[in-house]
């Protein structure tokens, strides 16, 4: 179970067996620091949003990479329409974007709709 974006009900999410197995190895091995929440700073606090951000960083900037966790949403998301040719119900359900129009940019970016639009627009004034 996860809070989902906005919200603050649980969702329930179906994860693939290797993360669920990357998890129990885990729990094996974390840590007992008293604390509810599955990742915790090495101080014991609860990571938040920007905790994760500064962990992406750190790893992405030696290496020359402008990366933060919602970057590796984006491609999460535009590799899946990619693997699943455009499906983009399934993707919704994998993002759990509620408003389809959210999820037709993603597609769009991935074709590049607004480019290839602009130069067809262009050739018929040449």
């Amino acid at each position: 179970m996860i809070l989902g974006k906005g919200t603050l009900e649980l969702q329930s999410i179906d994860l693939n067996p290797a993360v669920v197995t990357a998890i129990n190895d885990y729990l094996l091995v974390k840590p007992d620091l008293d604390n509810s929440a599955l990742f915790v700073s090495n101080n014991g606090h609860r990571l938040d949003g920007k905790d994760i951000a500064r962990i992406v960083k750190k790893y992405a900037e030696p290496v020359g990479i402008d990366l933060s966790p919602h970057r590796v949403r984006h491609s999460a998301i535009t590799a899946y329409l990619d693997v699943r040719e455009g499906n983009v119900r399934a993707a919704q359900s994998l993002s759990r974007h509620q408003n389809l129009s959210t999820l037709m940019i993603y597609d769009d970016n991935r074709h590049q709709l607004q480019g290839k639009a602009s130069r067809d627009l262009g050739e018929l004034l040449d």
